[in-house]
């Protein structure tokens, strides 16, 4: 092959529109707490992240509060890119990262890559959900936004069957608690 120069990363740059919903993710995910809640929640209860990031944002940013058969419209929505994209590209970056024991350049690129690509993916994701959640036209808007998050994530809970135990709830008051710094 000879000594071929491979620039991968010159894709075409997408402009993505400004989305409130993702410029708070990217803030809020970065707290201290936040991102290892949310993973333990996925991990432990196969919950969606983006889906919990958009119970938190709707209803400490609109005071909105969603109903469960909002939580299966929107689960929908987030599902196909989840099933297709974001799952198979995560297991393979994980599948690369013992193989990078030898501490390679292209393999870290390549890892870097593909996490750039599910970085790009959660994006869409993240339109696609704000954009279902404006479609509504019957979702209850309160003035508490702390308390629209919190039912927020409950009813997520609920809608995932996710049985109520000491550790959610410990979950929960970390992400609630990060968001309420976000409110203030």
């Amino acid at each position: 092959m000879g000594n071929t120069n491979h620039n991968i990363r010159n894709l075409k740059t997408i402009e993505f529109p400004n989305d409130p919903f993702w410029n708070f993710s990217i803030h809020y995910y970065s707290q201290e707490k936040v991102s290892d809640s949310l993973l333990y929640l996925q991990n432990q209860y196969n919950l969606d992240v983006n889906l919990m990031l958009l119970s938190i944002w709707a209803g400490c940013d609109n005071g909105m509060c969603i109903n469960k058969d909002q939580f299966s419209t929107l689960d929908i929505t987030a599902n196909k890119l989840q099933r297709i994209v974001i799952s198979p590209l995560r297991k393979i970056r994980g599948d690369l990262k013992p193989l990078n024991k030898k501490n390679t350049d292209e393999l870290e690129y390549l890892r870097n890559s593909i996490k750039d690509l599910e970085l790009f993916a959660e994006h869409v994701v993240q339109i696609n959900l704000s954009h279902q959640l404006g479609i509504f036209t019957d979702i209850l808007v309160t003035k508490d936004h702390k308390t629209a998050a919190e039912l927020n994530l409950m009813t997520y809970f609920d809608y995932g069957n996710v049985k109520p135990t000491q550790i959610l709830f410990e979950q929960k008051d970390i992400l609630i608690r990060h968001a309420r710094k976000k409110m203030t």
